[in-house]
């Protein structure tokens, strides 16, 4: 199984350069080491919170090279906190998404589950479709990254709200195989 994770932003947060270019790992140091398997991320939209997650990932001895200032580097930071505790990919992404604050949309992969991808949507702001093919599937922000390759898709709903262990909690994660 093969998956491919690409993605073009602005940054909204942080400065536009190479250090902060998509898709963004959970290399913290800027050198080739880290903690545990190999995480890759990209984000539309804003983590909120991100400095008082940083303050918090930082309290703990750990620091984020001076080179990266997106809001984006926190997120595989925060999944790999997860792992690093003992929880699977799949509870350390939900745990760490449900961590989150802002409208986003975020997707994953890494090789610690080959072959799958992970995405959440938070908010309104923006848009995750997953194109259905006979052979594949198709993530992307924008219905058309998908009609040409796949007749069917679905569309996140960012909006959706249920009954959590704390209260309602919003959003939706799908995990693709």
């Amino acid at each position: 199984y093969q998956t491919v994770l690409a993605h073009t932003r602005w940054a909204s947060v942080g400065a536009i350069n190479e250090p902060n270019c998509h898709p963004v790992d959970n290399n913290a140091a800027g050198d080739a080491a880290t903690k545990s398997g190999i995480i890759h991320v990209c984000l539309n939209g804003d983590i909120d919170n991100y400095q008082e997650l940083k303050k918090e990932y930082e309290r703990r001895g750990s620091t984020i090279h001076e080179d990266i200032t997106t809001d984006t580097k926190i997120i595989p930071l925060w999944i790999e906190k997860y792992i690093l505790e003992g929880h699977k990919v799949e509870e350390a992404f939900r745990l760490a998404v449900s961590d989150f604050e802002g409208s986003h949309a975020i997707s994953m992969h890494t090789d610690l589950a080959p072959g799958r991808f992970f995405l959440a949507q938070k908010g309104s702001g923006q848009a995750i479709f997953v194109g259905i093919a006979e052979d594949h599937l198709i993530p992307t922000s924008e219905v058309y990254g998908l009609v040409e390759e796949t007749p069917f898709f679905l569309k996140m709903d960012g909006e959706k709200e249920v009954e959590g262990k704390s209260g309602k909690t919003q959003g939706q994660i799908f995990i693709l195989n």
